[in-house]
């Protein structure tokens, strides 16, 4: 699907084309006023409307929903509707303000007759976009002010994600063709209700300890005189993020503003460092390299992203191409993110771990973090064309070369993070069977290799010093991540059992939270090693601590990187 998009650059603008991107649809702006979306790989720019239209099956035309809107704007819209029924476009959706709307209605009247493809008309509310200074201003008043700043009339707002829902699906919907559609929240905010929120939401962005308003009241709502029903039956769909969402969000906005200018206590103190430089966006990592393993999903997604917030150019590896390319969309697309860069590998390969090396350092002289967070559980034993089990090749022999490779690499004050779990530390190693072929278990084979590389990092812990990087284990505890969710592994009663508690287990964000905590939090300053554990530093397992066990397995690892490898028959 090929569509043209028509528009001044605004913040639906810039959330359409990246939903209309992340759908795998190409998109041709049509004139040169959506600069920002153009930075976008999957965006074409076509200065002449004629040309895009030439190619395009779908039009969406923004103009008349833009701040300023007018007639003026009238002979453009006819324009373009009138050179897209006479080329390719199948489908022109336009999208028009709520209520009387003069200029609005018009271009509406304009495309009903317009013959030689078909339409859908969708009406909206203004929308919450934090980004907007007069919608900012006015609620920046009424949060100080109270309800006596407030307009009188009933207040109602619609988030941008939820309106580029609806312009999706109107792309393509049968039932919404040649309809005029209401797309809406249901309710709306009389004056005092949103005075009351306004005030709450500003104590509880400004002051940690404002546990009392930490639970939004039960307020009355009123309904809103438009019919969405409509909408509803002919896009499938209904506002996934009611009002409160959107007020918000402008409320964490105008709290900042008001922090910036001296009106509101710096918080600091009361924030974790992470989520103080995430609230704050000062980017602490800005000019860091940071090399995530299993990068495109769980816990290393979320890292990635934060990481990305905080400043850093992520270099984001997994085997699974398709997730990379929409992990590194949403760096570039997100204004609070930097872009990083995506290496598709599989870590169960010598060859493509060593073609991961290069690649990296080829294109980065210096790499400050490393974090080997990949992971697997196989439902079955299978060995590597290297001759390796897979479970021991993934979760520590892969963690073993790429540390070994980068080190010389990596700055004097980076870090290397490699991430285990509880279950690593029940278990322990078997040097007579590190393939564990006399009683394959999944989840015994994941535990040992896991305990296997916390071996070799106590053995970089006891070699680290001030002249390299600091090194950190890491168990941020059970995470509620896909690696258990294989149909075949989740039938297994010790699976199974573990599954059970799987809604008291920690999510990826609050793992991947406290993994970038390492970086920026002071109270894991000065330390050439660290033992991490949900929170707190302690020590490493006393038998994962054997200098002669761990020189053992340093060295039988050392071997199973080289290409004289000989596996155990």
């Amino acid at each position: 699907m090929k569509v043209a998009v028509s528009g001044p650059d605004t913040t639906l603008a810039r959330a359409l084309l990246a939903a209309l991107g992340d759908a795998r649809w190409d998109i041709i702006r049509v004139g040169q006023s959506m600069g920002n979306g153009a930075d976008r790989a999957h965006v074409q720019a076509a200065s002449a409307p004629d040309t895009a239209l030439a190619q395009a099956d779908v039009l969406y035309i923004l103009d008349m929903f833009a701040a300023g809107a007018d007639a003026k704007r009238l002979d453009h819209i006819t324009s373009l509707i009138t050179t897209a029924a006479a080329g390719s476009i199948r489908r022109i959706v336009l999208l028009t303000p709520s209520g009387p709307a003069d200029a609005g209605r018009t271009a509406e009247t304009v495309l009903q007759q317009t013959r030689g493809c078909d339409w859908v008309v969708i009406r909206a509310p203004d929308l919450y976009d934090p980004q907007d200074p007069e919608l900012r201003a006015t609620l920046k008043r009424i949060m100080i002010d109270g309800v006596s700043a407030a307009d009188q009339t009933p207040f109602r707002r619609l988030h941008p994600l939820d309106l580029c829902a609806a312009l999706v699906v109107a792309a393509r919907s049968e039932a919404a063709a040649g309809q005029v559609l209401e797309v809406a929240d249901q309710v709306t905010l009389s004056p005092d209700i949103l005075a009351a929120e306004l005030q709450r939401l500003g104590r509880l962005f400004s002051d940690a300890q404002a546990t009392e308003d930490r639970v939004r009241p039960d307020y009355p709502t009123e309904m809103v005189a438009s019919d969405v029903a409509p909408a509803h039956q002919a896009l499938g769909i209904m506002p996934a993020r009611r009002g409160w969402t959107g007020l918000a969000e402008c409320s964490q906005a105008i709290v900042k503003d008001l922090r910036r200018e001296g009106r509101v206590a710096d918080n600091t103190p009361k924030l974790p460092p992470l989520l103080q430089a995430l609230e704050s966006g000062s980017k602490p990592l800005t000019g860091k390299v940071c090399l995530v393993t299993g990068a495109t999903a769980g816990i290393g997604r979320a890292l990635s992203v934060i990481l990305s917030r905080c400043g850093a150019h992520v270099i984001a590896t997994g085997r699974n191409k398709a997730a990379g390319t929409d992990l590194l969309e949403e760096l570039s697309s997100r204004p609070s993110c930097t872009p990083g860069s995506f290496i598709a590998a599989d870590l169960s390969s010598r060859a493509q771990i060593a073609d991961l090396l290069e690649a990296v350092t080829q294109a980065h002289p210096k790499v400050d973090v490393l974090v080997n967070n990949a992971g697997a559980v196989f439902t079955d034993r299978r060995m590597t064309p290297d001759g390796i089990e897979a479970s021991f090749a993934v979760n520590h022999l892969a963690p073993f070369l790429i540390t070994r490779g980068l080190l010389e690499h990596m700055t004097t004050d980076g870090h290397v993070i490699n991430l285990f779990c509880d279950i690593a530390e029940t278990s322990g190693l078997d040097f007579g069977d590190l393939f564990c072929a006399q009683d394959y278990a999944p989840l015994d084979a994941y535990a040992r290799a896991k305990f296997a590389s916390m071996m070799f990092t106590a053995s970089l812990m006891r070699r680290a010093d001030a002249t390299g990087p600091r090194i950190c284990a890491v168990n941020p505890g059970d995470v509620r991540t896909g690696l258990l969710e294989d149909r075949v592994l989740a039938k297994r009663p010790e699976v199974a059992a573990l599954l059970r508690f799987r809604n008291q287990m920690a999510s990826p964000d609050q793992a991947a939270g406290f993994v970038a905590s390492i970086l920026i939090d002071p109270a894991f300053a000065g330390q050439a090693s660290i033992y991490a554990r949900q929170g707190a530093i302690g020590q490493v397992l006393p038998a994962a601590d054997d200098p002669a066990a761990g020189a053992r397995l340093w060295e039988i690892s050392d071997a199973m990187s080289g290409s004289g490898w000989q596996p155990a028959a």
